[in-house]
């Protein structure tokens, strides 16, 4: 079981890389809606509020995307690690790189969630107001 084909190898790279976009594009969710939360005012108007609910709920499946593609293309990633990705010239030193970064990685995830609680939240409050 150590060997791989390069075509599994292949397809377990790019799925490493596409793993890594996407945890990108979570976090940029994160902070797109965080941005536009913190511009938008109530009183901006029925334009500004309709605006507000697409982008809420575009970036919304972007983020909920990304998250299943992390979870999901996490375990292959896991699976073939040390058989694609271990670096020997850094060795077991790697593993506290690779903890480091998954905490603080699981933190911005945390605070985004949090966050995004409260982003619905106005944007059930927003499409309340629009409604009547």
């Amino acid at each position: 079981m150590d060997e791989i084909s390069p075509a599994l190898g292949a397809i377990i790279t790019a799925n490493n890389y596409l793993h890594d976009v996407a945890t990108g594009l979570m976090l940029m969710s994160f902070g797109a809606i965080w941005l536009v939360s913190r511009r938008f005012h109530p009183d901006s108007g029925e334009r500004a509020a309709g605006l507000y609910l697409s982008l809420y709920g575009a970036v919304t499946r972007i983020a909920k995307f990304s998250l299943v593609w992390i979870l999901v293309g996490g375990v292959p990633r896991t699976i073939y690690y040390t058989r694609l990705e271990w670096a020997p010239a850094v060795g077991d030193t790697q593993v506290v790189a690779i903890a480091i970064k998954h905490v603080l990685v699981f933190a911005m995830v945390g605070a985004g969630v949090y966050y995004w609680t409260i982003f619905k939240k106005q944007a059930n409050r927003i499409r309340q107001e629009l409604q009547g």
